[in-house]
């Protein structure tokens, strides 16, 4: 249970290494989601689904990224009058 709140996903540590962004879901993060499933069926199950997956999260992380620049821009814009 302690590893449990340690790391949520595999997501949140991958955002603090670097300026790079690097998403890698796991098995393991499957498993967090689905407890009841065996290490190989949610490897399985990423192995069906890793490109769907990816398309959405590619796909979300633009349209946030867009929105963070754009509060951003704006932000700035505020400060600089």
């Amino acid at each position: 249970m302690a590893e449990q709140n340690k790391r949520k996903f595999g997501v949140l540590g991958a955002a603090r290494r670097s300026t790079a962004l690097t998403v890698e879901l796991t098995p393991e993060d499957v498993r967090r989601l689905r407890p009841a499933w065996s290490g190989p069926q949610a490897e399985h199950f990423l192995q069906l689904h890793k490109v769907e997956i990816a398309h959405v999260l590619l796909e979300t992380g633009l349209a946030v990224l867009n929105k963070l620049i754009t509060d951003h821009e704006s932000e700035a814009r505020y400060d600089n009058n």
